[in-house]
């Protein structure tokens, strides 16, 4: 499976044990992601909720309004702690109904090589694709 992880570093490599034996792009900003969004195609997106400046708002509103990649499903994960937490999940609830994204997967509470992080994702994905 291809998949555009538009993240920070430390997100990423949190990431990177559960996306083993995955084709796997990494990108830091919303002008990357655009970028390497017009040029191939994935077969899901994972954006951190604190990717770029927390601008994965922006790039939902990017992939759900370009032809090109609007069937492509995403799915928000949030890698480390936040006070904000509560209102993140708020926030994604109210872009459900504007935006459709395919849901939110907390790893903050895992260690990197949980295989909880995989489980998640790996769940995740078996949802979207059924």
């Amino acid at each position: 499976m291809r998949i555009l992880v538009a993240n920070d570093l430390q997100g990423f490599k949190r990431l990177t044990n559960a996306l083993r034996g995955q084709d796997i792009r990494f990108v830091q900003t919303l002008s990357e992601a655009k970028q390497v969004l017009e040029t191939v195609k994935f077969d899901l997106i994972i954006a951190g909720v604190h990717f770029d400046d927390s601008r994965a708002v922006e790039l939902l509103q990017e992939v759900r309004t370009s032809r090109k990649v609007c069937d492509t499903p995403l799915v928000f994960v949030r890698t480390r702690s936040s006070s904000l937490a509560n209102e993140i999940k708020r926030t994604l609830a109210n872009l459900q109904k504007v935006y459709h994204h395919n849901g939110l997967v907390e790893t903050d509470a895992y260690q990197e090589d949980d295989l909880r992080i995989r489980a998640a994702l790996l769940s995740t994905l078996n949802t979207i694709q059924n």
